[in-house]
């Protein structure tokens, strides 16, 4: 028995964290150390079948690549509304990708606080699942500490972190697997009446 499920994801963060490799390590398995900008946004769509025993869920995924940089602001709420996941990208060399990261083309900062209430206030009243996704853990230089990490997630509700890298894969799948498993489990969980 298979289950179709479509839903939208969309990958912010700062410019620079590598949202887009991410996504194109996920899709295609290559990475490139070429770095484009982002223009707006860029849409990918894949196809993944999720197992569990004798049930096979196909899930459809179209992945939502907003540009990281301030000037795109104004298109960010509707890039963002209807969204069903969302995966919010830092990287673990700048601390500034969490915290704040000053815009290349303005003096105006974005911090992964922003990101939440954009996505949030583009999709009230749903509750739009978030994962936090910490690139670049092949290089050396860590510079955002898993308490910190734990602490940001606590924050603003953060449904899970996963150190990643674009570079290398690790933890790419997984990223994506639990993405894939948003609607499962918003479908599948009967609430009880209040009584």
């Amino acid at each position: 028995m298979v289950e179709f499920y479509k839903i939208k994801c969309v990958v912010v963060g700062a410019n620079f964290v590598g949202k887009t490799s991410l996504i194109r390590r996920y899709v295609t398995h290559k990475f490139t150390s070429d770095y484009q900008a982002t223009i707006g946004m860029d849409i990918t769509v894949k196809d993944v079948d999720l197992t569990f025993g004798l049930l096979t869920h196909h899930v459809t995924i179209s992945l939502h690549d907003l540009a990281g940089q301030y000037r795109f602001e104004s298109l960010h709420k509707n890039f963002l509304k209807g969204a069903d996941a969302a995966i919010i990208v830092v990287a673990q060399d700048d601390p500034d990708s969490l915290y704040g990261k000053k815009d290349v083309h303005s003096d105006k900062v974005i911090s992964i606080t922003d990101w939440v209430a954009r996505i949030d206030e583009a999709n009230e009243p749903k509750y739009v699942p978030k994962i936090l996704v910490i690139n670049k853990s092949d290089l050396p230089s860590n510079q955002l500490k898993d308490t910190e990490i734990k602490v940001v997630c606590e924050k603003h509700k953060i449904l899970g972190a996963y150190r990643a890298s674009a570079k290398t894969g690790e933890n790419v799948g997984k990223v994506f697997q639990t993405v894939a498993g948003i609607p499962l489990v918003r479908e599948n969980i009967e609430v009880p009446p209040v009584e």
